[in-house]
Parts: C-alpha cells; sequence; structure tokens
C-alpha cells in the first residue's frame, strides 16, 4: 500500500479531521490494503459515524482470513465485540469478549467487558475487569478502580440497593481508606440504611480530607445532630472546620445559622466583627449580618455591612463527562453512564444567592 494512504489516514486522525481518515481509509481498502490495523480503523471511524453495521462487516470480513497472527485476530474479536455493543447486542459481545485467547493479558478486552458487564448491571464481573485490567496496566490506578465501586455504589442506592451501596463503597475504602468520593457515598448508603450517626463520622473524616464536599453534607450533619440535641458536637466539627478553612462563607454561614438557632446573636456578631477582614463576604452573608443587626437595635452597623463589596458569586463544582455528557457533582475518575475512564471535566456552577 502507498504510505501516503494508511499513514496520512492516522495523520489526519493526530490533527482531529476523521473525515478526512474515514476517507484515506476507504481507498486503502478499495485497493486491497492487507494491514489489519486499516480495517480496525475504518471500522472504528465507522462505527463512531453512526455505521456500525458496516463496521461490523468489514471486522468479520476479516475474521476469516488465515494469514493473521493469534494477536491479529484477538484485535478483531475486539473490534467485532465493540460493533455488536454499538448495535445493541451486548451479550453477543461479552461472549465473543470471554471467548479471547489469553483474555487476562489483554488490557483493551478487559477494559471492553468493564464497561459493557457495567452497563447490564453485572458489577462484580465489572469490578473483576476493572481489577484485572489495573494489574496489567499501572497507569489504571487503584484509585481509578476504587471510583468505578464508587459509581456501581451510586447505581446501587438509586436503585434502593443499600446493602450492596454499602459492600461497594466499602471495598473502594479498601484500595484507598481516604479516598473523597467513597467517603461521600458510604455516607449516603449509611444515611439511607438509618445509620445517621455513622454517616456523619464519614462525612467528618471526608470535610477534613476536602472541604469542597461541604455544601453536599452539611445539611444532613446538621439536622442529625440537631435531632439528636449534640448541639456540642455540631458547635465543634463547625468551629474545627472553620478554623482549618478560616474565611470560608459556607461554613461560616453554618456558623451563624448553629448560633442564631441556639438563641446567641452575640456570638455571631462576634464572630463576624473578628473575622471581617478575612472572610469572603457574598450577598447572603450580608443580608444574613444585617437582620441580625437590625434585630439588635443596631440599625447603624446593619446599614453598614450592607455596604460592604461581595465577593465573587458562589460557585459550585460540577463534573462533566466529555463522552456522554454525564454530570455529576462529586470527582470521579469512571463515568457509571458510559463507563469511561478519566473523561471528566470540572467547571464551575454559579449559585444564586
Amino acid at each position: 500500500m502507498p504510505k501516503s494512504l494508511y499513514i496520512e489516514a492516522l495523520y489526519a486522525l493526530l490533527g482531529g479531521k476523521k473525515k478526512l481518515a474515514l476517507s484515506y481509509l476507504k481507498d486503502a481498502v478499495k485497493k486491497g490494503e492487507n494491514r489489519v490495523g486499516a480495517y480496525i480503523l475504518l471500522g472504528k471511524l465507522l462505527r463512531e459515524n453512526g455505521q456500525p453495521l458496516k463496521a461490523l462487516q468489514i471486522h468479520r470480513s476479516m475474521a476469516i482470513r488465515k494469514d493473521i497472527s493469534d494477536v491479529e485476530k484477538n484485535r478483531i474479536k475486539l473490534a467485532i465485540a465493540r460493533d455488536l455493543a454499538a448495535i445493541g447486542r451486548t451479550d453477543e459481545a461479552i461472549d465473543l469478549l470471554e471467548a479471547i485467547k489469553n483474555i487476562k493479558r489483554n488490557r483493551e478486552a478487559l477494559l471492553t467487558l468493564n464497561r459493557l458487564n457495567h452497563l447490564k448491571g453485572n458489577f462484580k464481573k465489572a469490578y473483576r475487569n476493572i481489577k484485572a485490567a489495573s494489574e496489567l496496566d499501572p497507569s489504571i490506578s487503584k484509585d481509578v478502580v476504587a471510583s468505578y465501586l464508587v459509581s456501581a455504589s451510586s447505581i446501587c442506592l438509586k436503585e434502593k440497593r443499600i446493602e450492596e451501596s454499602l459492600k461497594y463503597s466499602d471495598l473502594a475504602l479498601k484500595y484507598n481508606s481516604d479516598f473523597p468520593s467513597a467517603l461521600y457515598m458510604s455516607g449516603k448508603a449509611l444515611v439511607s440504611n438509618g445509620r445517621k450517626s455513622r454517616a456523619i463520622e464519614k462525612w467528618v473524616s471526608l470535610l477534613k480530607i476536602d472541604i469542597s464536599f461541604f455544601s453536599l453534607t452539611i445539611r444532613m450533619i446538621e439536622e442529625t445532630l440537631f435531632e439528636e440535641q449534640k448541639f456540642q458536637q455540631l458547635e465543634t466539627i463547625l468551629n474545627d472546620l472553620y478554623q482549618q478553612h478560616s474565611g470560608n462563607p459556607d461554613i461560616f454561614i453554618s456558623l451563624v445559622s448553629f448560633y442564631e438557632k441556639k438563641g446567641q446573636p452575640e456570638k455571631v456578631i462576634r464572630l463576624f466583627e473578628n473575622e471581617a477582614g478575612q472572610l469572603k463576604i457574598n450577598n447572603l452573608i450580608k443580608i444574613e449580618m444585617a437582620l441580625i443587626y437590625i434585630n439588635n437595635d443596631r440599625v447603624d452597623k446593619a446599614i453598614q455591612t450592607l455596604r460592604i463589596d461581595s465577593a465573587e458569586k458562589k460557585k459550585e463544582n460540577r463534573y462533566i463527562c466529555t463522552v456522554c455528557n454525564n454530570q455529576v457533582n462529586i470527582p470521579l475518575s469512571y463515568c457509571e453512564n458510559c463507563g469511561g475512564i478519566d473523561t471528566f471535566r470540572k467547571y464551575n456552577e454559579e449559585i444564586p444567592d
């Protein structure tokens, strides 16, 4: 084959020109190109272009060739399995992948099996697949495996399979006892299981590691400790977190709310005036403090507070999968929706005051 066709197709792909690469590969096949890679790549582009049946035909035509090695046969089987999955014949795809020779040494086959088993709800098998892949490839870290288990835990929780959810989040914590998303999901499952005190233990540990989970956990922490009249414990938690993250407006508002409920406005005022120099004051804080000053007959202070320049608008971290556009509010390395690994990107969503 002239170098310009297959190689040019690869260069076109590197440049993000999929249509041009597809054209090169079609010409290569028409001219009798024998490289297995050309056919596999052509099928891949067709599949991504919404033509999985055409891809399947091309890959199956390669499977009957007798002049190819065992390694190439496995590559073709993997391509066929992906074609079958794309047209909804997932069970056939899984059977084909499991029949690949030396599958325990085939990273791509294991990852494809992981994704397909996950999408079918076979979380136990999917976990074994990604665990085996991680043992082959150090780039698939323990945190990636833990992230997969968190995704399985999340789906189980949505489906009210609480014990399974706990099992997968606890297994994730065995990979990394400080894994933030696993601590968060474990807490959610424990709350659903009625074990709120244990959930709070998980979440307090989480917040010491990653304060970005504060807004996702604090309401349940507050409600539970107020219900149980554990006021001192809540005050200690909030003050410890504020000392660790001085100036954090979310923790400050929670402290304000706590002291208001306890009927201690003087503590709120003292805290505000002591922290005014480093506190990131937003509109919510200004309004809250102005009302407290007014209720304590200090109108001049209320007016002065309302005139303070606000910090930037509150933002909430969100994560979006670049493959399927799935959006989540916790950082993950594994997309529960499509099975993508390291496909999330972070963005900030402004929250109204």
